[in-house]
């Protein structure tokens, strides 16, 4: 584990690296483009550069053994300037899938790669009509002498366009089961989905009697996905906390210099009242965040901290960047502007993974006040898209 100070000094690094490298010219061009990944900027994070990508995982798999926490500095780089790198996907939600899977072989098969920047991977679990979860309701995996046959579809794969390989939930004669699958492969198709946030794309990726590869054991998929899902939401959360105090600066930084009426704008009551009231919610976001981290590496539980995160930070951003909007006035509202671009990241990030209401309710169900929901994931979730 390393120390506060060791923390900070990588986040240096990273707000330096992502500052320079990921400016908004560079977001705005890459997010355009058909796969909406920076893939120079991808393999500097990898081995030949900062070596970030494996800082949570193992020595035993090529990564720095640290601990969350050291992830969590990376993120935030990332998130304050949207960068187009699929950190969410491949660096903690397939990597944690497969480090909870416990399958050793499988993780010393594909980490070392994803760790080096080399490859990249996409977790797909969540349905069409299916809300978030993590029960899969129509891609069926079978027995087909060595190997398994996939059949199905998954929505709202995050990075799915681009990924290098697969991690697809299914049903299984022994449960829900998790499996790998190269985008390769006879029987895989994969297309764009409409969605808020152009820096973050989604796929829906279709399986046709797919060659797949179990990971873990058939009928642990929920279990393993309900704590990877964890530490999704804590990553989300430490992402919205840093674009909500990026986005208080620059807003603060506008209402500093912008004249009006012979004056700062940021003189007149109702903007310093509006500033106050972002300053105080991303103080109260950088504490919740930090919390669900320091719970992520063992220091609390992770089952109460991160839906309880998720909620705060999902409410917090959203409100920042809406009134970072109206702070900057008509200028906020146009394309040209990067006040959209962190709004529409905000929304997306409110509804992925399930909305504020939902994670209160899993809160409320891991404290005992309601049922826990048999799908694995909050009451009322609903996908954004």
């Amino acid at each position: 584990m390393t120390t506060p100070a060791e923390r900070a000094a990588l986040r240096a690094v990273a707000d330096d690296f992502f500052r320079s490298g990921a400016t908004e010219a560079a977001t705005r061009a890459t997010m355009t483009t058909p796969q909406a990944v920076d893939e120079r900027l991808w393999e500097q994070l990898g081995e030949r550069g900062l070596g970030v990508l494996g800082v949570h995982v193992p020595e035993s798999y090529g990564g720095a053994g640290q601990g969350f926490a050291d992830l969590a500095e990376v993120i935030a780089a990332a998130g304050a300037v949207l960068a187009c790198v699929p950190l969410l996907s491949s660096a903690v939600l397939t990597t944690y899938a497969l480090l909870c899977s416990g399958d050793s072989d499988a993780c010393a098969q594909v980490l070392p790669a994803m760790i080096g920047g080399t490859s990249r991977g996409a977790l797909a679990v969540h349905e069409d009509n299916a809300g978030w979860s993590l029960v899969p309701q129509a891609t069926t995996a079978v027995r087909a002498g060595q190997h398994w046959r996939l059949s199905g579809t998954k929505a709202y794969v995050v990075d799915g366009g681009s990924a290098h390989l697969f991690l697809v939930s299914a049903l299984t004669g022994e449960g829900p089961g998790l499996f790998l699958v190269a985008p390769a492969a006879d029987g895989v198709r994969r297309e764009a989905m409409p969605g808020l946030d152009l820096t973050r794309p989604l796929a829906r990726v279709t399986f046709e009697e797919t060659e797949a590869r179990l990971v873990g054991q058939a009928g642990t998929a929920t279990r393993v996905l309900s704590e990877v899902m964890q530490y999704a939401s804590v990553a989300i959360a430490v992402e919205q906390a840093a674009i909500a105090e990026h986005v208080l600066r620059g807003a603060t930084d506008y209402a500093r210099t912008r004249i009006q009426f012979g004056r700062a704008i940021g003189s007149f009551q109702a903007v310093k009242h509006k500033c106050a009231d972002m300053a105080i919610a991303v103080e109260t976001a950088r504490a919740v965040a930090a919390h669900a981290v320091a719970a992520a590496d063992g220091a609390g539980s992770l089952g109460t901290a991160a839906p309880l995160a998720k909620a705060y930070c999902s409410d917090a951003l959203l409100a920042v960047a809406g009134a970072n909007i109206q702070v900057h006035g008509g200028i906020g509202f146009t394309w040209e502007h990067s006040a959209h671009l962190y709004f529409k990241r905000a929304e997306a990030d409110y509804l992925y993974l399930g909305d504020p209401v939902a994670h209160r309710r899993a809160l409320a169900a891991e404290l005992g006040l309601l049922p826990v929901s048999p799908a694995g994931m909050p009451h009322g979730s609903v996908p954004a898209g």
